[in-house]
């Protein structure tokens, strides 16, 4: 589970205050807590033009691919209570990355 180190100055709300107290409390689950500062200051950190654009165009592909396959796959599988291959499900992201437009 994502934590942040304590070296972070930062408020929390009760949602989350309340989410740690319950995750402490649990005895009979061992949850370890893997330090997310590093990951998340770089993700806020201020980016290169080039940077920028490369997200734009992820932002864009990933869009398309829930758009065009991923969401009503996905609804169908639940619906349905189907077990699909993780590998059929590549697939049909494949092809619309090698046909994104």
């Amino acid at each position: 589970m994502a934590t942040f180190n304590n070296d972070l100055k930062m408020e929390i709300g009760t949602f989350a205050e309340e989410w740690r107290k319950t995750v402490n409390a649990t005895e009979d689950v061992a949850f370890t807590g893997k330090d997310a500062s590093a990951g998340i200051a770089e993700a806020m950190a201020v980016k290169e033009p080039k940077e920028i654009e490369e997200i734009r165009v992820a932002a864009r592909l990933s869009d398309r691919i829930m758009k065009k396959c991923f969401v009503d796959a996905m609804e169908q599988i639940v619906d349905e209570d189907t077990k699909v291959k993780h590998s059929e499900i590549a697939e049909d992201i494949e092809v619309v990355l090698a046909n994104p437009g």
